[in-house]
């Protein structure tokens, strides 16, 4: 069995799972009593399962958010180095006019 089988089994497919009886076979309400402890296991896992998947759609989102933040100001960074570097440039072009005008 795969893990992909395994994932198709779900509490209800245990809980309704109905053993032949044979002679010398197993304790019934063993077998039944492990049933139902195995279903409601799966079933815990199941919404466990559930929850993880939901929390990664939700740091994917927020990942995927934060890039866009990122990007964003690394652009505003880049465009604010810039923007200082021509007024630097123009203040020392104005120096220099005073400079010869004195």
């Amino acid at each position: 069995m795969t893990m992909g089988d395994a994932m198709r089994i779900t509490p209800l497919d245990i809980q309704q799972m109905v053993f032949t009886v044979s002679f010398r076979g197993y304790d019934k309400e063993e077998v039944n009593r492990f049933l139902e402890e195995l279903a409601q296991t799966v079933e815990a896992l199941n919404r466990d399962h559930a929850v993880q998947r939901e929390k990664i759609i939700f740091l994917e989102q927020q990942l995927a958010e934060l890039k866009r933040t990122e990007a964003t100001l690394s652009n505003t960074l880049l465009s604010a180095q810039s923007l200082a570097e021509d007024v630097k440039q123009n203040a020392h072009r104005e120096a220099d006019l005073v400079i010869k005008e004195a």
